[in-house]
């Protein structure tokens, strides 16, 4: 009796709220549900006004300088997981700069690429469809999503040309996919 009672207690303390297993997410990756929940506050943003302290604000993982001046930073980071030199979870944000050292610079969120990594397939092909819906990918092309090692997906809305690149690939014991989200404003 004591010993059902321990190994319920070892259960209970290692099955996450939900039921999923604990090492679905790889050590250092962001929960997808959290990403998926950023990714769609950045789609509906408008990239014109969206400051580099307003994105620190939507993304989960605090977010790293990693080419400025004093005019601006170009590019932000989060590399959650790193092996081998290779960022298999995190984000890298481009901004375009206007404006120079002594004029107030503006910078305007021009691109981001999203990286995520399991050891399953399926489980990444899950994910990757999870962020395509977060950022407004049609129920149709999603359920093409995997079938090609890249994938391209545009929209068109009022003064915006988008679209969305998706990278698939296995390395070494692991699935990865990349992002790339681009937005053209005019």
């Amino acid at each position: 009796m004591k010993t059902a009672f321990f190994l319920t207690a070892i259960l209970i303390l290692v099955l996450p709220v939900g039921g999923k297993a604990a090492n679905n997410i790889l050590e250092g990756c962001v929960d997808p549900d959290i990403i998926a929940e950023a990714l769609s506050k950045l789609h509906n943003t408008n990239w014109r006004t969206l400051t580099l302290d307003q994105l620190q604000d939507i993304w989960p993982k605090e977010l790293s300088y990693l080419e400025c001046t004093p005019g601006g930073c170009k590019t932000v980071w989060s590399m959650d997981r790193i092996i081998s030199g290779r960022c298999q979870c995190g984000a890298l944000f481009n901004f375009t700069v206007q404006g120079t050292e002594t004029k107030p610079s503006t910078e305007l969120l021009s691109s981001a690429f999203i990286y995520y990594a399991s050891t399953q397939r399926s489980e990444l092909i899950t994910v990757a469809k999870k962020y395509g819906s977060a950022l407004g990918i049609e129920e149709e092309d999603l359920k093409t999503m995997g079938q090609d090692a890249t994938q391209y997906f545009f929209w068109e809305k009022e003064n915006e040309v988008g679209g969305r690149n998706y990278h698939f690939e296995k390395e070494e014991q692991n699935w990865m996919f990349s992002i790339y989200i681009g937005k053209s404003l005019f």
